[in-house]
């Protein structure tokens, strides 16, 4: 690097990605899945709110699926029933992108005594045996896939990135000592003049 121009120094030709550009990695699918059940009088009038939006509302027949759905992250879920016709199901949930499912946890819910796994919604409080949990009297209840008090999912530690290292060093034969500026991402790290083997940087 001669007549005292600024040459730049890379790990790799200039013409070269430093590193190939990872492809990135999918987080987990959250899912969530309503159903009404089959059973005498599951059918019924349910609302069901996601993220803030409405996504089903109206009456539903037996065994109609009503939510079917992934998202990228937890999503907030609440159900009700506008009118008095009750109405008895499955609320499901999956972290792992539905290759297991679970329950969902009716936070506003009520203990009740109808059939294990199912939850009751009514405008009243005539259904509450359509479910082993019951959310009635027009209440909007959310739904969780742990209990509230337990974080969805762990927070992973964050994973370490590269580190690119750059030592420049003196050499030790005749004549190597001399003078040298060194600039680092627009800074100078290193002006003057260096003795043989002195570490630069």
């Amino acid at each position: 690097c001669l007549h005292g121009a600024a040459c730049a120094l890379r790990l790799v030709d200039v013409a070269t990605p430093l590193l190939p550009t990872p492809a990135p990695t999918p987080g987990p699918e959250f899912c969530v899945k309503i159903q009404t059940g089959g059973s005498a009088h599951n059918e019924g009038t349910l609302t069901v709110v996601i993220n803030g939006a409405t996504v089903e509302s109206g009456s539903h027949a037996k065994n109609a699926v009503l939510v079917d759905q992934c998202y990228s992250s937890p999503p907030s879920v609440t159900v009700k029933n506008p009118t008095n016709d009750g109405w008895g199901g499955y609320a499901k949930g999956s972290a792992d992108g539905g290759a297991t499912w679970t329950n969902l946890i009716c936070i506003d819910c009520a203990d009740s005594s109808g059939p294990g796994e199912k939850i009751a919604v009514d405008g009243n409080g005539d259904a509450s045996n359509q479910g082993e949990r019951a959310c009635l009297h027009g209440a909007a209840c959310a739904l969780r896939l742990v209990d509230v008090a337990t974080p969805l999912l762990p927070t992973p530690a964050p994973t370490p990135g590269p580190e690119f290292c750059v030592k420049i060093q003196t050499g030790g034969s005749a004549h190597n000592e001399g003078t040298l500026t060194v600039v680092i991402n627009g800074a100078t790290v290193e002006s003057g003049s260096h003795a043989k083997n002195a570490v630069l940087v």
